[in-house]
């Protein structure tokens, strides 16, 4: 939904190219959901199945505020991955382990952001 009510049509859900291990919470969705400068988007609401890429939980139903660009990202979560090993285990098959270093390491946080990420020269 956008700032002036109007529900946007979403074409596409996809995980790709979030594939890599730790990343399998990522949908990219893709349609019309309004004009960041003349009415941008302030939430999203899930009205059909979107299942996670295990396939055991449905985001049916579930609804989500969209943080403005230029509010810039913030940690929404974060977690302390216990077997940071196993991580792509979960995903496509082409997802193996974990691309974390594993020398001398103590322990492994997965970090979730919500918000605009801009590059440093502000794209």
């Amino acid at each position: 939904m956008t700032k002036s009510g109007q529900i946007g049509t979403m074409h596409c859900a996809s995980v790709l190219p979030a594939t890599d291990p730790g990343e399998l919470r990522t949908v990219l969705l893709i349609g019309d959901f309004g004009n960041v400068s003349e009415d941008p988007p302030v939430a999203v609401e899930v009205t059909g199945h979107l299942h996670s890429i295990e396939g055991t939980l449905d985001f049916r139903g579930a609804t989500a505020a969209v943080t403005p660009l230029e509010d810039g990202p913030s940690m929404i979560f974060a977690e302390v991955v216990e077997d940071w090993t196993l991580v792509g285990n979960l995903g496509p098959r082409r997802t193996r382990g974990s691309l974390c270093p594993s020398d001398n390491i103590v322990q492994a946080i997965r970090v979730t952001w919500a918000g605009g990420v801009t590059l440093a020269n502000g794209k």
